[in-house]
């Protein structure tokens, strides 16, 4: 399943747009975050919101959060990677 996004960002007194896919665990993984936007979401959270079900790997949550801080990065000028998704030693992430 590949999910396309819209991000909006308002730069300079003007709005910028930027459309990107993501596959289905990216587009999980960001909805579960943005949800629980501000709060450090556990990686057990995570983990179920990607694959509807208990247990895994955690680095594979890693690796859907890296492709998704590359993703952010490669949209120049739009989002900065730094600081979009941000890891919580033992605890998790979150998007501020």
């Amino acid at each position: 399943t590949v999910t396309r996004i819209t991000l909006s960002a308002a730069q300079d007194e003007e709005t910028r747009q930027c459309v990107v896919t993501l596959n289905a665990q990216q587009a999980a993984l960001l909805d579960a975050l943005l949800t629980l936007r501000g709060t450090v979401v556990s990686r057990d959270i995570l983990f179920y919101a990607m694959w509807e079900r208990n247990g895994g790997k955690s680095r594979a949550i890693d690796m859907q959060i890296h492709s998704l801080r590359r993703i952010f990065a490669s949209i120049s000028g739009l989002l900065q990677e730094e600081g979009l998704i941000r890891g919580v030693y033992g605890q998790g992430y979150t998007i501020d």
